[in-house]
């Protein structure tokens, strides 16, 4: 239940309670299939969550938005950066500057910079600016206004919206996108761009007027991960601890046959690993539905049919194809799709 200053939220058969909305430092989504909606305070626990699923979502998310997410956006733009502890960086397109901003996460304030040009501001980790500027990855994605970017012309392709805007702009560069603006909203180039590079690098990951004996070489947070980042390594731990598991039981299950009758479980065993981890995990990629549903089908007929038979095994095989699905899927992670969210106008996403 929403009320203007506040949320009354349940969890499980746990009793309500009521978070106000000033405790809730960010919002994020959640990291499945379904979608959904994280909220955290400052220092990174969890006040509630919501699957995509759940009844009145879209209203609900809207409230959010208006209530709790734009004022954040707002706080954050505006907040005074450390000038003292950190000098900004400006061209005559662009100007950014670094601060420390709570973020959901349990080890306090993260580092972000604040992109500001002509469009409006634009706040991205530290982490994803920096994967950017070195080369390791092609787009930074902003927290608070998704539909901003920091990128490389290479990392768009030609066809899509992006590559569009970016028609004429040096390969050897990185642009702002903002919104539907149909050109970038800045673009870095040649000097401008290496004394923005070398800005980057020595940007501090903590404050350095907490502690100014920490850096980045010694500093734990300085490889820290964006929470996308720290939400899809934990499902892939999950999924390798499933497939540990599934394993172990295996073997445990079959113990007494492994000594009497070997090759009725290991054939089942390593046709099972070889099946899950082949085409069950290229069923899984594909767009096309009848390619996984036909792999699921073979999974369930072979089983069925070895325990009717008792040629081999038939839990071997079962259990043999989730261990090497979830095994396979855990070390080749599938990187989400973009999110086809209905769009905002540009004055709402760059205040």
């Amino acid at each position: 239940m929403a009320s203007p200053d506040g949320l009354v939220v349940r969890r499980g058969f746990r009793e309500e309670r009521t978070i106000p909305l000033t405790a809730i430092a960010v919002v994020r989504p959640l990291a499945n299939a379904y979608g959904g909606v994280d909220a955290r305070d400052t220092d990174g626990r969890r006040l509630f969550s919501v699957m995509g699923l759940s009844y009145g979502y879209r209203e609900f998310t809207e409230f959010l938005a208006d209530r709790v997410v734009a004022p954040l956006r707002e706080s954050a733009a505006t907040s005074v950066p450390p000038v003292s502890a950190v000098p900004s960086w400006r061209n005559s397109e662009l100007s950014a500057d670094w601060t420390m901003l709570p973020l959901g996460s349990r080890h306090g304030p993260e580092p972000v910079v604040r992109l500001r040009s002509a469009a409006g501001t634009a706040a991205l980790h530290l982490t994803d600016l920096q994967a950017v500027t070195s080369g390791k990855r092609g787009i930074a994605e902003s927290l608070w206004t998704p539909e901003a970017y920091l990128c490389s012309p290479g990392s768009a392709a030609r066809s899509s919206a992006a590559g569009s805007a970016m028609a004429g702009v040096p390969a050897d560069s990185l642009a702002l996108l903002v919104g539907d603006l149909p050109r970038p909203a800045a673009v870095l180039h040649g000097a401008e761009l290496g004394s923005f590079r070398r800005w980057v690098d020595g940007l501090p990951t903590i404050d350095p007027r907490e502690n100014p004996d920490r850096n980045k070489a010694t500093d734990p947070l300085s490889t820290s991960l964006t929470t996308r980042q720290r939400d899809r390594n934990a499902t892939r731990f999950f999924e390798s601890g499933l497939s540990v598991v599934a394993v172990i039981v295996l073997f445990v299950v079959h113990r007494q046959l492994l000594v009497s009758n070997p090759l009725a479980v290991w054939l089942p065993t390593v046709a099972g690993f070889a099946y899950g981890s082949g085409l069950w995990f290229l069923g899984a990629r594909r767009e096309s539905k009848w390619i996984s549903n036909l792999a699921m089908a073979g999974w369930l007929v072979v089983s069925w049919v070895l325990l009717g038979t008792k040629v081999a095994s038939g839990p071997a095989w079962f259990m043999a194809v989730m261990a090497g699905a979830l095994a396979v899927t855990a070390t080749f992670p599938r990187k989400p799709a973009p999110r086809t969210e209905e769009k905002l106008p540009n004055a709402d996403i760059q205040r």
